[in-house]
């Protein structure tokens, strides 16, 4: 780890560090657990590659939205203030708790580690309902513009089918989905697990005001869709956990599943496909598998759950 960045974390945050170790993942950005005189923190140092002045910016209100949640009892790691110290214009980094846990997929979770992420999920969305954000006054989004951009985006990229998709989501339709702060990536590298439940869900970097039931339909394709299609048995469980703590309209989550198409279907579909690997590859198949299905959700068994 960069000998300023130890010399810092004592001067600024008081840390003084006995060992440290890198970790994998981050994409760019570098992971270290640091052993310290009061127990372990991790250090996570943003890529310059990745994160333009104003991209910090944005990392460092959803630190600062971290630290909230993690007061009201939200289940993911204490940011150390400062949230975010930049040394210089190609350093910046941000110190937090180091939380135990492993990822799971979903061909490896339990039925209580799902009802565990719901209920954690929906505790998440409600403290993030008690907090105040400038973004969101007005509508945080162009839907004219974006509408515009997707149909002509599938037009050059995309096929019969996904044009046909593109063209339900109208401004109006845009317009008339709710919105709110949120996680935006509940994915499976975002989710630590213990044998009982959720440990942390980690990785606020992309925290917004944005529509409300994407973190639902993220998760659902992360955790629930298997090979075979989606889990039965794991999404009545994410909705079960998630209904303990706020109610789920009838069709919520199929809804949810469509504004997920809407939210991540330029970033997977494109000449840029052609260079994904690892997660990224991952999230393009859950984008296939939900164009394939989009206009008979209704009709798929896993979602035949009073409810959902």
């Amino acid at each position: 780890m960069d000998k300023r960045i130890i010399n810092d974390l004592q001067e600024s945050y008081g840390i003084r560090c006995r060992s440290f170790s890198r970790i994998n993942g981050g994409f760019l950005n570098e992971l270290w657990r640091v052993q310290t005189d009061c127990g372990e923190v991790l250090v996570k140092i943003f890529s310059p590659k990745r994160f333009s002045e104003k991209k910090l910016a944005d990392i460092e209100r959803a630190l600062l939205m971290q630290q909230k949640l993690h007061a009201q009892g939200v289940c993911c790691p204490r940011v150390h203030a400062p949230a975010l110290r930049r040394l210089d214009a190609q350093t910046a980094y941000t110190v937090m708790a180091y939380c135990g846990g492993h990822n799971e997929t979903p061909e490896t979770i339990t039925a209580s580690q799902m009802k565990s992420l719901g209920r954690e999920s929906a505790k998440m969305h409600e403290a993030f309902s008690k907090l105040s954000y400038a973004g969101e006054k007005g509508h945080p989004i162009d839907c004219a513009g974006l509408s515009a951009r997707l149909q002509q985006h599938m037009e050059r990229y995309g096929d019969e089918l996904l044009c046909r998709i593109a063209k339900t989501w109208t401004a109006e339709a845009i317009a008339g989905q709710p919105m709110a702060l949120r996680h935006e990536d509940l994915s499976q590298d975002n989710v630590l697990f213990d044998n009982a439940g959720v440990t942390a869900i980690i990785d606020f970097d992309r925290a917004c005001y944005h529509f409300a039931l994407h973190d639902i339909g993220r998760a659902v394709l992360s955790f629930a869709r298997t090979e075979n299609g989606l889990s039965r048995d794991n999404v009545r469980a994410f909705w079960q956990g998630y209904h303990e703590i706020l109610p789920l309209e009838q069709g919520a989550i199929v809804q949810a599943l469509r504004v997920t198409w809407l939210s991540e279907a330029m970033w997977w579909i494109g000449p840029q496909a052609e260079r994904l690997t690892g997660k990224a590859m991952r999230f393009r198949e859950d984008l296939l598998w939900l164009t394939e299905h989009y206009f008979t959700l209704e009709k798929i068994d896993a979602l035949q759950v009073q409810g959902l």
